[in-house]
């Protein structure tokens, strides 16, 4: 896979997300979809477009927007879905293994038994998201280092956020969280052996019945 060195802009503001463009990043060799399974013509189009938009630095094309569409059960194996948009979108039972998700908006939404093995969601926005019983085994949901508009490295990184997110069930066995933003994140009965949580903040975590044989953490947390 290739390097996903996403400059965002300035501050909190995700949205600003919409408008930013990516040619600071290195996406050749991209993967665009390692499935054959068809897609709705719709979906296909919006991933097409959101190819060239990637490609292109944002010149061409258009960012994928699905905020809000009920695409359960659709398969996204290996899609490069960088930046795309899903605000409150209904995923049960999505196949996203090997896709690529950096810096993509999936606050609130719902992706129950959502398969996500060995997917890349560093810096993604998980906020308010339901993962209930979801694979997220040997998943990169960690931090993306931060450029400058003239894509030197700044030393600064955007984190994947948790915040307020359900993983009740998850399997989350040889995961990369490390400094992922947790507020109230809810683990109950998951399964994180073997999981990499270094750098995170987990106070308000809620870790009821979880497996954790194994995991990888602060020593002072």
């Amino acid at each position: 896979k290739c390097s996903r060195n996403f400059a965002p802009p300035g501050g909190n503001d995700f949205q600003a997300l919409s408008t930013a463009k990516v040619e600071s990043a290195d996406l050749r060799g991209a993967i665009y979809r390692g499935t054959e399974a068809p897609l709705p013509e719709n979906v296909q189009q919006t991933l097409d477009a959101h190819s060239k938009w990637i490609f292109s630095g944002g010149a061409e094309g258009d960012r994928a927007d699905f905020s809000g569409q009920d695409l359960s059960g659709l398969d996204f194996t290996g899609t490069d879905l960088s930046a795309a948009q899903f605000q409150r979108a209904v995923l049960r039972k999505c196949a996203f293994a090997d896709a690529i998700l950096v810096l993509a908006d999936l606050s609130g939404a719902i992706m129950d038994e959502g398969d996500f093995n060995r997917a890349t969601l560093n810096g993604t926005n998980l906020a308010g998201c339901s993962l209930y019983g979801a694979n997220l085994r040997s998943t990169f949901i960690s931090q993306v280092p931060l450029k400058s508009p003239k894509g030197k490295m700044t030393g600064r990184f955007w984190p994947a956020d948790l915040t307020l997110a359900n993983l009740m069930g998850a399997d989350l066995r040889g995961a990369d969280l490390r400094h992922a933003k947790f507020d109230r994140t809810v683990f109950t009965g998951a399964n994180l052996s073997g999981a990499d949580v270094r750098g995170c903040d987990l106070t308000a975590v809620d870790w009821s019945d979880c497996l954790i044989s194994g995991i990888r953490r602060d020593l002072n947390s």
